[in-house]
Order: C-alpha cells, then sequence, then structure tokens
C-alpha cells in the first residue's frame, strides 16, 4: 500500500470542493482512505516534531490544530475500514448486493403484476369461440358446451345489448380468476392491496415498501440458514455474487465451513419471484 501523491491530492481536493464537503475523508473510497492514512501518519509524525521544537505562538497554535485535525482523521479512516471488514467477514456485502438485486426484480415484478391486474379487471372482450369455452361456473367447470357455444355464435347478431354485456362480462371473469389463479395467494395479496392506491408514485412507494420489508426478513433467513450449518459466522469473505447474479462462495464457522450457492427462479411467465439457498457442508 502506498500513500497518495501529490496528484492524487489534487484530485481529491477538487472533488471535494465539487461535492461541497468540508473533509477529504469524505468523499474518498476504502481504497483511497487506506492510501491516505499514511499521508497522514507521516504528517502527524512531522507536526509533532515541529510543535516540540516551538516555543508556543500562532504558527504553533496552527500546527496544533492542523495536528488535531489528522488525528481525527485517522480515527474516521480506522472506524471505517473496521466497519468494512466487519461487514466483508460476515458475508453482509455480498447479500446486500444480492438482495439489492432481487429487490429491484421484485419491484419490477410487481409493478407489472398491478399493471395486468388493471388492465384484465376492465379489459373489453370480444364473444368468440375461445373467450366463451373459458367461461366457468361457481364450480371451475366449463359453463357452456360446444353446442351452447355453437348456438351463441350463430344468434349473437340478434342478442341485446344487455345479452351481450352479460357475455363479456362471464368472459372477462373467468379470464380474469384463471389469470389470478396462476400466481400465489401471497403475491395477488400484495398486488391487491396496491391496485387500490390509485395515484401510481403512492402505488410505486407502497411496492418499494412491502419488497424492503420482504428483504429484510430475507436477510435473516439467509444467516439463520447459514448459521444452521455452520455455526456463527468466523470469515464469509469468499462470499461472492457471480455474473450470473446468484450469490455463491465458502464460508467457515464455528461449527463447519460451509458452501452457499442461491438459486433464482427466472422469467416472464413465474408464479411468484423466489429463491432458493442451498447450504452444504465443504470437503
Amino acid at each position: 500500500m502506498k500513500k497518495l501523491t501529490e496528484e492524487q491530492l489534487e484530485v481529491l481536493v477538487q472533488k471535494r470542493n465539487n461535492a461541497g464537503e468540508e473533509a477529504i475523508v469524505a468523499i474518498m473510497n476504502n481504497e483511497e482512505l487506506a492510501s491516505y492514512r499514511i499521508n497522514c501518519v507521516e504528517a502527524i509524525e512531522r507536526l509533532k516534531d515541529q510543535i516540540k521544537r516551538m516555543a508556543g505562538g500562532i504558527t504553533a497554535k496552527y500546527r496544533t490544530e492542523t495536528l488535531e485535525t489528522l488525528e481525527g482523521y485517522v480515527a474516521y479512516i480506522d472506524a471505517k475500514l473496521s466497519e468494512e471488514d466487519k461487514t466483508e467477514a460476515t458475508g453482509e456485502a455480498a447479500i446486500d448486493q444480492f438482495l439489492a438485486a432481487y429487490k429491484e426484480r421484485a419491484i419490477e415484478f410487481f409493478t407489472r403484476l398491478t399493471k395486468e391486474y388493471r388492465e384484465l379487471k376492465y379489459k373489453n372482450y370480444e364473444i368468440t369461440v375461445q373467450n366463451l369455452e373459458s367461461v366457468t361456473d361457481v364450480w371451475g367447470e366449463r359453463k357452456y358446451s360446444n353446442d351452447q357455444i355453437e348456438k351463441i355464435m350463430d344468434e349473437l347478431n340478434d342478442k341485446l345489448p344487455f345479452q351481450i354485456d352479460h357475455l363479456v362480462s362471464e368472459i372477462r371473469r373467468s379470464r380474469f380468476k384463471s389469470w389470478k389463479q396462476f400466481y400465489t395467494k401471497s403475491v395477488m395479496k400484495i398486488v391487491e392491496n396496491v391496485y387500490y392506491i390509485r395515484n401510481d408514485e403512492d402505488r410505486a412507494i407502497a411496492i418499494e415498501a412491502i419488497v424492503t420489508k420482504d428483504c429484510a426478513v430475507k436477510k435473516e433467513n439467509i444467516y439463520k440458514i447459514v448459521e444452521g450449518k455452520a455455526g456463527k459466522i468466523i470469515d464469509a469473505k469468499h462470499l461472492r455474487v457471480g455474473v450470473d447474479g446468484e450469490l455463491n462462495g465458502i464460508i467457515q464457522g464455528e461449527k463447519d465451513k460451509v458452501s452457499v450457492t442461491s438459486f433464482t427462479a427466472g422469467g416472464h411467465n413465474i408464479q411468484k419471484l423466489h429463491w432458493r439457498l442451498k447450504v452444504t457442508v465443504a470437503k
């Protein structure tokens, strides 16, 4: 690890000014912080030596203030990097990355279903043989036989408007029911709850809130599943999110070392957006 060069510091100072930050460490990433710590430590040693040789005065006071600022930077950097090490050691960084991608997909999933729910609930279907075949009774059985459908189609031009409306309503109800039954009850419960929110922005906020809460629960479950086999996590630095977006890697626990792999359900036509976590003892 090398300290930051003068050129690098100039770039960071400009970046700090553009961001409107007072402390330069506020705009640094972890790699820059680690390098800048070396700069700070060297400067602290020089200042301490200079202050010792001074007999007070304004210059000594200024250097003492600078020394305190640099010591504050070192304390900040140590805390920041320690927090990052802890996050990496427990696998939290990789898990958060995995769940962030899941959250984005879940929001898209429920946004799409809510839109489809609205469209299908009021869709104006045509009266066709195929649509009449989809009409079911209260027991879920087909309502019209082939002969009845043939008769309806033959007499369609002679039917009154309210009779046409009734047939369209039956088709809509059956198609909508069939669409709803494809998805799990838990999914439909979420969709129906947010459907009644008329404002698009408020509906989007509600969906995000639901998914965020779900992700928090899933995060707890990941740790429960892993620690159930491995014991308390000691080292999860090798847990990563792969190019396929899946969580995978090795975790060392107090009881065992385990291999972790996730499998996410994909595609447009899925009943429920979900994933499965496979945790096995590593050989």
